[in-house]
């Protein structure tokens, strides 16, 4: 089980990249749960990862049962948290900081390293290193204006501070 991380400024090939694992997994015969443009995933629920949530995982509950201003910001989060619920082996988030508070991208991310292990693997993409806030155990890729990327660990982050 993995969690991979990708981040960078736009253009900079993340979405691309996500296209092409979506497309390599669903030829693999893998269950994909996406967000992406023209892939999106409307799954069914599965029962064993409603069971996990509910066995403790705080802001889950929160999120799931109060009582949702209209807000683009938790009408997005709502949605997330949603799709963390559905069947299937790898999950792909594009952009998840693009519509959603700092604290609640942490939130989310604290929520899947609480249930990664439900997951084959998944993946996240965004622009900001506050992806990286949470108790996820990372493969972190940076990518720059040429489509080119880096592996990069966790520590090395604060070092393209400047780069986001």
């Amino acid at each position: 089980m993995a969690v991979h991380i990708l981040f960078g400024k736009n253009g900079t090939g993340k979405t691309r990249y996500l296209k092409k694992i979506v497309s390599d997994c669903i030829k693999g015969r893998k269950l994909v749960v996406t967000n992406l443009n023209n892939i999106l995933s409307y799954g069914r629920i599965d029962k064993n990862k409603v069971q996990a949530m509910e066995d403790g995982i705080e802001p889950f509950d929160d999120y799931r049962s109060r009582a949702w201003d209209i807000s683009m910001c938790d009408l997005e989060l709502k949605r997330y948290a949603e799709m963390l619920l559905y069947e299937g082996d790898v999950l792909v988030l594009d952009e998840i900081d693009s519509l959603l508070s700092l604290q609640q991208v942490i939130d989310l991310c604290n929520i899947i390293s609480d249930i990664e292990h439900l997951w084959k693997e998944i993946y996240l993409s965004g622009h900001t290193r506050y992806l990286l806030l949470s108790s996820l155990d990372l493969d972190i890729k940076l990518f720059y204006k040429d489509g080119t990327f880096e592996e990069i660990n966790r520590d090395d982050v604060y070092k393209y501070k400047d780069f986001m």
